[in-house]
């Protein structure tokens, strides 16, 4: 089985510089686009990533439930700075859009996610 996605578009932004940062990886046709701020920091060759780190990320985001995540995330009380991210991903069978601004899904699901991202990345740093 295939568990390569569609889409991948997975953006984090904390603020404010330097205790923060902008971290964004994307799918592209032929490679994962990681960058930190505008910067390109890597380009991952997508043939290199292999059929079990894919297997293993569609299982951790089938077990962290992000299928179920709100389209959107925010807090009670305005907060005009903090930390800003989103999520869409996209598979054959299943896809998810999410947002968050200072507001996140349970039990710690999007760190969970950000390290599934890290295994894609070569151990890159995606927080």
């Amino acid at each position: 089985m295939n568990n390569k996605p569609k889409t991948i578009e997975i953006t984090s932004i904390g603020c404010p510089f330097p205790y923060g940062g902008m971290n964004t990886l994307i799918l592209k046709e032929d490679c994962l686009e990681y960058m930190a701020g505008e910067e390109i920091v890597e380009n991952i060759d997508i043939n290199t990533v292999t059929q079990e780190q894919w297997d293993t990320f569609r299982a951790t985001l089938d077990s962290i439930g992000v299928w179920e995540w709100d389209k959107s995330y925010s807090p009670s009380m305005r907060i005009c700075d903090g930390y800003q991210w989103g999520v869409k991903i996209a598979y054959d069978d299943i896809a998810i859009e999410s947002s968050g601004s200072n507001a996140y899904p349970e039990n710690n699901a999007l760190n969970e996610l950000f390290k599934a991202v890290e295994k894609l990345i070569n151990g890159l740093e995606f927080f």
